[in-house]
């Protein structure tokens, strides 16, 4: 099924577990799943945003591109979301890439009105996983979900790795950060 800017993958919803998981792949999106199977016994509704800036938003920029690291707005209607369906639980991988030349702005001169200098800056993976996090979150809450809750794999890994991690007995399904 193909809904509104992503593809709806498995399962009803259904009361004990969440109302929908969601990722950005659909291999996370399907190993989500897996593990609400496993937590809550039900295979909830699945989606997939299909990239980071339909996962998040795409970050809301001002006139020279710079982004503020501080509020991390995203541009209105950028994320992926679909109103009317709460609990939603979306999966943000822990093994996401450097990126540079993000540009933002730092400093401001004393004693001098106006805008602080732009420079880049470069966001490593655990803060990276932090604002898409953060971001889709509040996408899905301002649409109206407000048990709209982020969960994580341990660190460096994405969720199909943790599943793989927890059939060899590294790790438990309690293992995984919300």
């Amino acid at each position: 099924l193909i809904g509104p800017d992503a593809p709806w993958l498995a399962g009803l919803g259904s009361l004990g577990g969440p109302g929908a998981v969601g990722a950005e792949g659909i291999e996370t999106s399907a190993s989500l799943a897996s593990l609400s199977l496993l937590r809550h016994g039900v295979v909830p509704r699945a989606w997939a945003a299909l990239s980071l800036d339909r996962l998040q938003g795409r970050l809301a920029t001002d006139d020279d591109g710079c982004v503020d690291l501080k509020t991390l707005t995203a541009r209105s209607g950028s994320a992926f979301v679909w109103p009317g369906i709460v609990g939603n639980e979306i999966g943000i991988d822990r093994d996401m890439a450097l990126l540079k030349g993000v540009r933002t702005r730092v400093g401001r001169p004393r004693g001098r009105e106006g805008l602080a200098r732009p420079c880049e800056v470069q966001l490593d993976g655990e803060t990276r996983a932090r604002i898409c996090a953060r971001m889709s979150v509040a996408a899905w809450r301002a649409a109206g979900d407000e048990r709209a809750t982020a969960i994580a794999p341990p660190p460096g890994m994405d969720f199909n790795d943790y599943l793989r991690a927890r059939q060899t007995g590294r790790f438990d399904v309690r293992g995984v950060a919300a």
